[in-house]
């Protein structure tokens, strides 16, 4: 996983053969690195683990733990040290996080349990306290798979894509910017691989793209205007292609 320092240095973090969260960093922006990777310690991560910016620069860290618990590692400052793992709670959540900041800054964690919902924990206010975790409404119904991702509306709305127990695409998202879901709804898509991944446009509309398990082609779908309707699914190529465990 590669993240921007507030001040636009580069940061890159990956899994060592101990198990550990390793990483390595630009000294000056747009120029060379530290030139050692350093074990971030203690804490067994596992793949699908995410980093996250705080409002205030502060890059923060989520992962599921040797316990099967969320932990994360936060820098004290923009740029610098680390405070070190902290159990974040949320047992029994599936490895593969998503992440994303809602409309003022604050950080939103998601992730699918044993029974198929998303749970998810979020800060009160930006830079600080959390709120706790909590099952999102209607998604044990759709049986959610590991796997879902979070895009960000041009109008700072989140919305959640994820594969259901039908096989087919779902998705969710915020009624006003931080503040309220919507109900689930289906997508079709139907045979997507549970993987997804999601972007913006240069407008700021969201494009989705999954893998289809008999093909294996990439699959796209996309809104037709920032924050609008979909446009239905398309096949653009790419066969045997997938998206490896922990992207994006």
């Amino acid at each position: 996983v590669a993240v921007t320092n507030l001040d636009g240095r580069v940061q890159v973090f990956g899994i060592g053969s101990n198990g550990h969260i390793w990483n390595e960093w630009q000294t000056a922006v747009n120029g060379g690195w530290n030139g050692s990777w350093s074990d971030m310690g203690t804490q067994t991560i596992k793949a699908g683990y995410k980093v996250a910016v705080n409002q205030n620069g502060r890059l923060e860290i989520f992962g599921v733990g040797s316990n099967g618990h969320v932990w994360h590692n936060w820098q004290t400052t923009a740029g610098q040290g680390w405070n070190g793992w902290v159990d974040f709670g949320g047992a029994g959540i599936d490895p593969h996080l998503a992440v994303a900041n809602d409309f003022d800054g604050s950080i939103e964690v998601f992730g699918v349990d044993s029974s198929g919902a998303v749970q998810h924990n979020w800060q009160t206010s930006p830079n600080c306290c959390w709120n706790g975790w909590g099952a999102m409404n209607g998604s044990a119904a759709v049986g959610v798979k590991p796997g879902l991702v979070v895009g960000i509306n041009k109008d700072g709305r989140l919305e959640l894509f994820c594969v259901g127990g039908n096989n087919n695409v779902w998705h969710v998202w915020q009624n006003q910017p931080k503040s309220g879901w919507h109900t689930w709804a289906d997508m079709g898509g139907t045979g997507q691989n549970q993987y997804l991944t999601v972007a913006n446009s240069q407008n700021g509309a969201l494009q989705l793209y999954g893998i289809g398990n008999n093909s294996a082609d990439v699959w796209k779908n996309y809104q037709t205007s920032p924050g609008g309707s979909w446009n239905g699914w398309s096949d653009v190529g790419g066969n045997g292609m997938q998206f490896y465990y922990g992207q994006p």
